[in-house]
């Protein structure tokens, strides 16, 4: 509750901070019509995410928060931006897009040093979209490796439901390679 208002609250006072609201926004919109799980996107749901126009939108807003928190020079900023677009590439299908955006925040991730718990989980997030990615294009040792990688975030966070999530994608990946 208190971060919803926080965000409102940043959102009057910089434009990016309402960029990022506005892309979230959007983003939660789609999400609410087609929640699927990232590990059971097929063809058809790639398809029908890049035809919508609420992601096309919520594209442009999070690159506007991007640039501006680069502008600020906030790269912890960048780095939640960097991931929110990234998903929305997940979504789209766009692999090369996506991987570029969570590649860039887990770098940007990594030289902070020491971070909090959610900084933790938006780390394990961009592994965890990675090894969906690299299964869905075949390369099913690097997606192994993105997920463990993902799952050994969450232990670090003690995040025990997204550990068990993650083991949980494993098998439904190894599942769809084995066809």
């Amino acid at each position: 509750m208190f971060k919803k208002f926080l965000e409102r609250l940043q959102a009057k006072s910089k434009p990016r901070f309402a960029d990022f609201v506005t892309g979230k926004k959007l983003y939660k919109s789609y999400l609410a019509d087609y929640p699927l799980s990232f590990a059971r996107l097929g063809p058809d749901d790639y398809r029908r995410a890049a035809g919508d126009s609420r992601l096309a939108l919520a594209e442009g807003h999070y690159r506007g928060a991007v640039d501006g928190a680069r502008q600020d020079n906030r790269s912890d900023d960048v780095a939640t931006g960097l991931e929110e677009l990234g998903k929305v590439h997940h979504l789209r299908g766009e692999f090369g897009e996506a991987a570029a955006c969570f590649d860039e925040a887990i770098l940007i991730y990594e030289d902070m040093g020491q971070l909090d718990r959610a900084k933790l989980a938006s780390l394990g997030t961009c592994y965890f979209n990675l090894g969906i990615m690299a299964y869905k294009q075949g390369d099913a040792d690097a997606g192994r490796t993105h997920l463990e990688q993902s799952i050994a975030v969450d232990e670090k966070n003690k995040d025990v439901a997204g550990c068990a999530e993650t083991r949980r994608v494993i098998a439904i990946l190894e599942e769809q390679a084995a066809g």
